[in-house]
């Protein structure tokens, strides 16, 4: 539960003693810099609810009937994924395209029996209703920049580094945010560090990142793409945008696409790496997280589907008279 995992990070020796150093550092009381850790925990932590789950499960699978032709769905791969999950936690890293994206993921693994992840989302979707749908179904929030907040940081990384400790699936986006072109946007590895840095505190044995490739023949966000890159702001996510888009329910939006790529087994490539990451520089950590970030986005590339569309697009777009 919510409570239980909460209680498991404020009980940690190392945010504990974290607590106090800083608590010391900046000349603040014990109990503040507590009470602030508790309310930043609960600021982040998802609240799984079974009820909130099935009923999630009835409407998407009314709203895939109603704006989709088909999902197409790597079975294989996912076969692959439940071996593995049954050995180690897993890290889902998918691409990001739009925000059905974790939608579909959970809906995805709902349906073949696998366990449902916890998801980084940004705290733009934190608000009301969908706030409390999302962190319901399974959403951990983060705020966009931990920078100047040492606290925050602290019991964010330790949050996922509890999750993994109980076995649980975590997921992530390794771009950060949505791409508007289809391509990959260059990858951040923020999340990535902190999971691996769960990995050397002995938080867990061993974890698997599996890369996911999600692909659509057209994307619901596609008017307001075309305005983003056309140089209009990025609206923020609301209720009242939720209420307009109701008009994509009356289109079809052809078939998605999952695919799942090579997994990378954390610690046995770490132990491949020239130098033990312990006895790394700070510059040389980062230049790893940076490598690995790379190439979880190639392997996403290498199991991408040219979808009937962006191959038609793509003829029209090459030829010289536009």
């Amino acid at each position: 539960s919510k409570d239980e995992i909460i209680g498991m990070v404020l009980e940690d020796e190392g945010v504990r003693k974290f607590i106090h150093d800083y608590a010391a550092r900046e000349k603040k009381k014990l109990v503040k810099v507590q009470k602030d850790a508790s309310r930043y925990l609960y600021e982040i932590a998802a609240d799984y609810s079974e009820t909130s789950i099935q009923m999630l499960e009835k409407t998407l699978t009314w709203l895939w009937n109603n704006i989709y032709d088909g999902l197409l769905i790597d079975m294989e791969g996912l076969a692959k994924l439940r071996n593995i999950a049954r050995k180690m936690p897993v890290v889902i890293i998918p691409c990001h395209r739009s925000h059905i994206d974790y939608l579909l993921i959970s809906y995805v693994f709902y349906k073949n029996n696998l366990q449902l992840p916890f998801i980084a989302a940004g705290d733009n979707l934190s608000f009301f209703p969908m706030g409390y749908i999302f962190r319901t179904s399974g959403a951990f929030f983060m705020r966009r920049s931990f920078r100047n907040n040492e606290l925050y940081s602290e019991v964010f990384a330790k949050y996922m580094a509890m999750l993994l400790k109980e076995g649980l699936t975590v997921e992530f986006f390794i771009e950060g945010g949505r791409s508007r072109t289809g391509k990959m946007i260059m990858p951040k590895y923020g999340l990535l560090s902190m999971v691996i840095q769960a990995l050397q505190d002995k938080y867990c044995e061993n974890f698997a990142a599996i890369p996911v490739y999600l692909g659509y023949d057209r994307i619901i966000e596609e008017k307001s793409y075309l305005k983003e890159l056309a140089g209009a702001p990025k609206k923020a996510e609301n209720t009242a945008e939720i209420i307009k888009t109701s008009k994509i329910l009356r289109k079809r939006f052809g078939r998605v696409y999952l695919n799942i790529g090579e997994p990378i087994i954390m610690k046995e490539y770490l132990a491949a790496q020239e130098k033990p990451i312990e006895k790394m520089t700070l510059e040389e950590r980062q230049a790893l997280y940076r490598k690995i970030g790379y190439e979880i986005v190639l392997k996403i590339n290498e199991v991408s589907v040219v979808t009937p569309f962006a191959l038609v697009a793509a003829v029209i777009l090459s030829h010289y008279r536009r």
